[in-house]
């Protein structure tokens, strides 16, 4: 079962640099997606590694953060 929290953060990382990747984002975003998605995958790798209950609240957590600071992200960039 660690797969399941694996698998959706390795995918993140390049999904979330897609924008760069197609001229729609700049320097800002990239590095700023980048760090938040390996961060994402830190804590997806925490709970594969070690299942437990704070664990999984803490990437529930990250999952939470994460969103609302892509956007901000992109905003940002495009100001």
């Amino acid at each position: 079962m660690a797969w399941q929290s694996l698998v959706p953060s390795f995918v993140l990382v390049p999904l979330s640099l897609t924008p760069a990747f197609l001229g729609h984002a700049g320097l800002i975003y990239s590095l700023g997606a980048f760090l938040l998605s390996c961060g994402f995958l830190y804590y997806g790798t925490q709970l594969a590694v070690r299942r437990s209950n704070p664990l999984a609240r803490r990437l529930l957590f990250a999952s939470i953060i994460y969103l609302p600071l892509i956007f901000l992200l992109m905003m940002l960039n495009k100001g």
